[in-house]
């Protein structure tokens, strides 16, 4: 006892604890200790890369829907000398599409057979553009080219393939 206490009352005494829990090794488990912040950083990594990973498999199959036989057409547009030839191709471009010869249908045909009124608008077009005669020059090509490029959008968004 202190001896300034009085009789009946105790002294204070503090009573520091260094260490909370002893975390043995002896029941088989293994304790790990990570900062909260480095916990939260890799949570939201692992985010950021299932994010990525999931845009990455929409791209891929993006690419694998795409129609290969359609491009090739377009890269053979692309490089065609004459008006002419580019129209062969794109003739062969809404055949492959929708089983619709052009040079064989008249404007009307090519309105009722084309399943959307705005791609038949651009078609029918192109085609009028073609019977006009103003593709002699390489000038008349390249306005063909750019009508065609419109288009080309529109097909490669066809649901509908004909396979022969």
């Amino acid at each position: 006892m202190n001896p300034g206490a009085a009789a009946g009352t105790g002294g204070f005494n503090t009573v520091v604890v260094n260490q909370v829990s002893y975390s043995g090794t002896e029941d088989g488990y293994f304790s790990l200790q990570v900062k909260k912040g480095h916990v939260y950083g890799a949570l939201i990594g692992l985010a950021v890369l299932l994010a990525l990973a999931i845009v990455l498999l929409k791209v891929v199959s993006k690419k694998k829907r795409e129609d290969q036989a359609l491009k090739s057409l377009y890269r053979k547009l692309m490089g065609a000398a004459d008006a002419n030839e580019a129209y062969g191709i794109f003739c062969e471009m809404v055949k492959h599409c929708y089983g619709l010869s052009l040079k064989a249908s008249s404007q009307s045909t090519v309105r009722s057979g084309l399943p959307d009124a705005d791609l038949a608008a651009k078609v029918t077009d192109i085609m009028r553009f073609m019977e006009s005669g103003a593709t002699g020059d390489k000038d008349g090509c390249d306005k063909l080219r750019d009508k065609i490029k419109g288009v080309y959008k529109t097909l490669a968004l066809c649901k509908v393939k004909i396979s022969y």
